[in-house]
Parts: structure tokens; C-alpha cells; sequence
């Protein structure tokens, strides 16, 4: 288990306190950021991205919703603890109307991007069954299971995956949240992947039954199916009313 030590009101990764302290004014008690090179904010929530000394991270920022973020922050922890590539965290800040996390930069690129690389596609999918199998198996489930939350490392041959708020740990009736895992990934291979995504889905799916051992497949297919069609329904519906997603 990560050790984390209090600064100022901050929870800091001790591995990560020296660093800390470079972005750290120790007379204002508060960070001292260089210019985001990244920027985006939805709803409740900001994000931005720094870079110190060649290092990438993260800060989010909750004005609402800080079980959210609390859930965020254990998730990370915990898949690190468990050998899963997810962003590394940096530290945590709990004001009263308030809360940032800070996580550092998750290497690779998405697999919503690589996989348009027909020679990429094989290995990468199969990489993705093993790792969504292996979440599995260990009754963890994301719940928001899509392509562009996949990050591959070429150098390190490691696929990762962020956006973790979500994940449940051993809850009830499983099998609803496998399948919609599941589901979430089939329509999002249709939304990068257009004809050509329900095939490489299926690629998928028959690989990850097999690594899974989840029975009786038939029933897991006619499930999964059935989602995409709902999730798909309401996309549709959303869209038409103007909504962003």
C-alpha cells in the first residue's frame, strides 16, 4: 500500500514528496503551477495538465460530487496495488467546497486511436481481453468500459486504463456490471470503428470468453447485445435533445 503523509493540508504520496515540493510554496501554503498545457472542464468538474521537469500530471478539481472523486482516489490506489496500469497518484486535497486530485500522466496512447492500424489490431485486442478478463476475475468492474480510456505503452508492452471513479469491487448480481462493461466497449467500437466495429467486438468478445471462462457464453452474448442496443437507444435520444455526452 502507498504511504501518504500530510503537507499543509495536502495528502501527498510519499514517494512522490520531492517533487511535491518543486510546485510547493511553502509561504502561501498553496501550489505555484506553471502555464496548463491542457484544459477542460464538464460540469463539476476541471481538469488540467502541467508539466514540471519533463513530468506530466494531472489536477482535478470537484466543485460537486466529492464521492466521486473520494471513490476516485481509493480506486487508484487499490488497482496500483494490484499490478494494474493506472495514472499513479500524486495527491489529494479536501477543502469544504472543494477537492482536487492530482495523478500523474498514464503513457501510451488510446486504443481508440491504435486500433485504425490494422497491424496493430490483433495483438491490441487481444491485450484488451486480457485485461478486461483479468479485471473480471478478480470482480472488479470499470463502468466506464470505453476504447478511448485504453492506453497502450508500446515500449513497455503495458495496456493501461484511467477514469477509474467508477469501478466497483466485488458487488452483487455481478453479471450486471460485466455486461455492462462489456456492452459500453461493443458500442464504443461502433462509434470509432462505424460497420467495421461490431466485427472487431466480436474478435474481442470470443477472446475474452475464453480467457474469462464466463458461461453459459450464449447468454453473455444475447446480454451484451441487448445493452449495445439500449445503450445505443438512449445515445440517439440524448443527441436529438442537444445533449453533450
Amino acid at each position: 500500500m502507498m504511504s501518504i503523509t500530510l503537507v499543509f493540508g495536502f495528502e501527498v504520496v510519499i514517494e512522490h514528496l520531492s517533487f511535491f515540493y518543486k510546485i510547493f510554496d511553502k509561504k502561501s501554503q498553496n501550489l505555484f503551477l506553471p502555464k496548463p498545457f491542457f484544459e477542460r472542464e464538464k460540469r463539476y468538474r476541471k481538469v488540467k495538465g502541467y508539466e514540471v521537469d519533463g513530468q506530466r500530471f494531472y489536477i482535478k478539481k470537484y466543485s460537486n460530487c466529492f464521492e466521486e472523486a473520494n471513490s476516485e482516489w481509493r480506486n487508484l490506489l487499490r488497482l496500483r496495488e494490484l499490478g494494474f496500469s493506472v495514472p499513479e497518484p500524486f495527491f489529494i486535497r479536501k477543502r469544504p467546497d472543494k477537492l482536487e486530485i492530482a495523478t500523474f500522466e498514464l503513457k501510451g496512447k488510446p486504443l481508440s486511436e491504435l486500433l485504425k492500424n490494422k497491424e496493430l489490431q490483433a495483438n491490441l485486442i487481444y491485450k484488451l481481453a486480457e485485461l478486461l478478463s483479468a479485471l473480471h476475475l478478480k470482480r472488479l468492474y470499470h463502468q466506464d468500459c470505453y476504447l478511448n480510456h485504453f492506453f497502450w505503452e508500446e515500449e513497455t508492452e503495458i495496456l493501461g486504463f484511467l477514469d477509474v471513479s467508477r469501478v466497483l469491487s466485488n458487488p452483487r448480481f455481478s453479471l450486471k456490471y460485466q455486461i455492462k462493461d462489456l456492452a459500453q466497449l461493443g458500442y464504443s467500437f461502433e462509434e470509432y470503428f462505424g460497420e467495421k466495429g461490431a466485427f472487431l467486438f466480436q474478435k474481442f468478445l470470443s477472446r475474452y470468453l475464453e480467457l474469462s471462462k464466463s458461461k453459459p457464453a450464449w447468454l453473455v452474448k444475447f446480454l451484451v447485445e441487448f445493452k449495445i442496443w439500449l445503450i445505443r437507444r438512449r445515445t440517439k435520444r440524448a443527441r436529438l435533445k442537444g445533449k453533450k455526452l
